[in-house]
């Protein structure tokens, strides 16, 4: 597949809510850094970046932190879009220092070669501190969790030390941390470590100075249990896990030290502890026994090779429990549309006679509220070859439990694929010689028939080189064998699809929406396309700015509306600004991980005057990822809606009156008007199309919601 492997930027660093010009050689100073760790460090030659306090929360204490507005890199792997966010210390948080990081780029997809990580592993001096990069906004309560989280282990949302190997209590949620450094033994003997967090947790130690042989020794929340496990502030003695047997370590020696730790609800903390040969207690690992793995005064070049060593191919990043997930895997249909050439209509027009096609399910009339589910309006395709979608579950309003799209079997895939070849040769003569059968969908209707849609990679011998069959083809229920034309049902190639969103601060999503239709456009996907953005005075972004500095500038439209949220007005507002009657618009959510063929695929199930298209979407659970997946098909959920824009003006698209400040049900709703207006419901469940679980902070959304 051609996806973008872009590196992605170092995280973003923690922002002051007052900035402090220092020099770069204070910044190289230990001393100066030891004496100001109350300070905000912003380095000079940093690219400034807008700091706003729209987006605030309250720690215990009363303390206010504030939400970085930040510049994610595209990758289409990485969750990099929700938080690749710096928080601003609050005053818990005063015992801990930070330096910025001016180093390159680095990647999850950078490989660690021509880097000897031996040389940049030896810590001679102590420095009183312990690296933290910090997670935030991701679900779980185990350690797994966040190894599943997108941005770990290369894009920490916080970046800054510890004085001690412990972090201070907070009533933060959902947050995950990476604790490392060395530990530097004062006497030689058996020491004892201990570890305490809430919730999950993993202690590793290395034999030496090096983190690749790191071992772990102690751990809170056995693998498997998701759920985790928790204690209170520095009780070591729990669980019989929290604490190692003796290890024996000798005074002048560096040992690698690391802490992988999640939290999800309740209190926030976790710390580290050892017993020295001779005393009786476990007491918390002070300043003057820690030192850091990485020194972000150091050269750039250490810098980048020491996060690659611990970034890649390490012990700690493994699972320790890693089933019931889902792997995302290549499918010939991902990306046929851009690998082969397209093969017209025109082309191929009259190698099936013409037939009548009018489904016995479409109606013209007004439906009853939920009518559109109550009845039988709805009809899934069954689908050729296996698309997987039956690893993930789904039920829908009548609580039906089903597993993916419905299977068409092999044997009815070949005879009506056959039926097709037989035909085209007859037109076309040994032009055309299939190489493929790319995709099938057989949408029946026992009174009438079956219609398909036939994808498949011929070779074309006049060109000499393989095109792309993309045509809908009928079978009547009267003809078992002989294939026609469904008058009036073929898709357009080249229609313009106009996607329409509306947003209220949620600008970290939208700018991962619109670096997602950048890649599309930059990496030759699609181009014809455009993006219409409803926004409700949103203050945590500035979006015209973000259009400028976008590849899609001149595809995107912004309205600024200064009223109450509104989701059905602003999205009616939004299909009001396309002029093009013969053009498709797309509704869609915030949170989508969108398939690259998305805009091809609402192109061929959206036929003008014929059919609508609402795809389902996969929804991830709380603290699952792409990579690493739990999740079910969302079936009554319609927010995801194409059609053409002279067919969203027939039936008057969404009720503005019914539907004003609040939301829940106007999908519903919708689908009762599209197919009431004698259009054709196209329904499938769509791989790749993710919708990831997000946290609903705002108190407008809450109160938007019924």
């Amino acid at each position: 597949m051609k996806f973008d492997r872009r590196t992605p930027r170092f995280p973003n660093r923690i922002v002051p809510q007052r900035r402090t010009q220092i020099s770069s050689e204070k910044l190289t100073d230990p001393a100066f850094l030891r004496s100001n760790r109350g300070l905000f460090l912003h380095v000079v030659n940093t690219p400034a970046v807008r700091t706003t306090d729209t987006e605030r929360g309250t720690e215990e204490g009363g303390a206010n932190y504030t939400i970085k507005d930040a510049q994610p890199t595209p990758n289409e792997d990485t969750r990099n879009f929700e938080k690749t966010t710096g928080v601003a210390k609050s005053n818990e948080e005063s015992q801990t220092s930070e330096a910025s990081y001016t180093g390159g780029e680095l990647s999850d997809g950078e490989e660690v070669t021509g880097v000897n990580c031996k040389q940049f592993r030896n810590r001679t001096s102590v420095n009183g501190h312990l690296n933290l990069h910090e997670w935030r906004g991701w679900c779980g309560f185990a350690v797994d969790d966040l190894r599943r989280e997108p941005l770990f282990p290369f894009k920490p949302q916080v970046n800054t030390v510890l004085e001690k190997f412990a972090t201070n209590v907070t009533k933060r949620s959902m947050s995950g941390k990476r604790i490392f450094g060395y530990v530097h033994p004062p006497i030689t003997g058996d020491f004892v470590f201990a570890i305490s967090s809430a919730d999950g947790s993993e202690l590793w130690l290395s034999s030496n100075d090096d983190p690749k042989n790191s071992k772990k020794i102690a751990y809170l929340g056995e693998p498997g249990n998701q759920y985790g496990a928790s204690t209170h502030f520095g009780n070591f003695q729990v669980k019989a896990s929290q604490a190692s047997e003796a290890i024996r370590l000798e005074v002048g020696k560096a040992y690698y030290v690391e802490v992988l730790q999640k939290q999800k609800y309740g209190q926030d903390h976790v710390e580290v502890a050892w017993k020295m040969p001779g005393d009786e207690s476990l007491e918390i690992i002070g300043s003057q026994y820690i030192s850091q793995y990485i020194d972000y005064s150091a050269e750039k070049a250490e810098i980048n090779a020491r996060l690659l060593c611990i970034c890649k191919d390490h012990p700690t990043l493994l699972f320790a429990y890693d089933e019931f997930m889902t792997r995302e895997q290549y499918d010939l249909r991902d990306d046929f549309y851009s690998r082969v050439e397209d093969l017209p209509h025109s082309e191929v027009s009259d190698v099936l006679p013409l037939c009548p096609y009018q489904p016995s399910y479409v109606v013209s009339k007004k439906l009853k509220e939920n009518e559109a589910f109550t009845g039988n309006f709805i009809q899934h395709p069954r689908v050729f070859p296996n698309d997987r979608t039956d690893v993930n579950m789904s039920h829908d309003v009548k609580n039906h439990i089903s597993w993916g799209n419905k299977k068409l079997e092999k044997n009815d895939a070949l005879k009506i694929v056959s039926s097709y070849m037989e035909a085209l040769a007859k037109k076309k003569g040994d032009r055309f010689v299939l190489k493929e059968i790319v995709n099938v969908e057989a949408k029946d209707d026992p009174k009438k028939g079956t219609r398909y849609l036939l994808e498949l990679e011929l070779l074309d011998k006049y060109k000499e080189h393989s095109v792309r069959l993309s045509e809908y083809v009928y079978r009547p229920v009267k003809n078992n064998t002989d294939l026609c034309d469904p008058d009036g049902f073929q898709w357009k190639r080249n229609v313009t699809v106009s996607m329409v969103i509306t947003v209220k601060n949620y600008g970290p999503w939208i700018k991962f929406l619109i670096n997602q239709l950048t890649q599309i456009y930059e990496k030759g996907y699609d181009n014809n396309f455009f993006l219409v953005i409803v926004d409700f005075n949103s203050s945590d972004i500035d979006l015209f700015q973000l259009r400028e500095n976008s590849g899609i500038k001149d595809r995107v439209a912004i309205l600024r509306h200064f009223t109450e949220f509104h989701k059905t007005r602003a999205l009616n507002d939004g299909v009001r600004y396309i002029k093009d009657p013969n053009s498709i618009i797309f509704t869609a959510d915030l949170h989508i991980k969108f398939p690259v063929n998305i805009f091809d695929v609402v192109r061929k199930h959206t036929i003008q005057g014929r059919s609508f298209y609402s795809p389902a979407v996969l929804k991830l659970k709380c603290g699952y990822s792409i990579t690493h997946q739990q999740a079910f098909w969302e079936m009554m959920g319609y927010g995801l809606f194409g059609a053409y824009k002279s067919d969203w003006d027939s039936f008057g698209g969404m009720d503005e009156v019914k539907f004003t400040t609040r939301w829940g049900g106007e999908d519903w709703d919708l689908m009762d008007r599209a197919i009431g207006a004698n259009l054709e419901a196209e329904r499938l469940r769509l791989p790749k199309l993710y919708h990831y679980h997000h946290e609903r902070k705002s108190d407008w959304y809450e109160f938007a919601r019924m």
